[in-house]
């Protein structure tokens, strides 16, 4: 089980150091804070 879950964060860190990991993480985060503003305008509109 632990081999799995190692081979799987090799895998992650591979991925990530690629570029595309990267550039996925950054919409990923530009996406939920996109999400949390409009949270926040539905609430100023209350």
């Amino acid at each position: 089980m632990l081999e799995g879950a190692d081979l799987a964060r090799q895998l992650s860190e591979r991925f990530y150091e690629s570029g595309a990991g990267r550039v996925l993480s950054t919409a990923f985060e530009q996406f939920l804070s996109v999400q949390v503003l409009a949270q926040l305008l539905r609430c100023l509109d209350l």
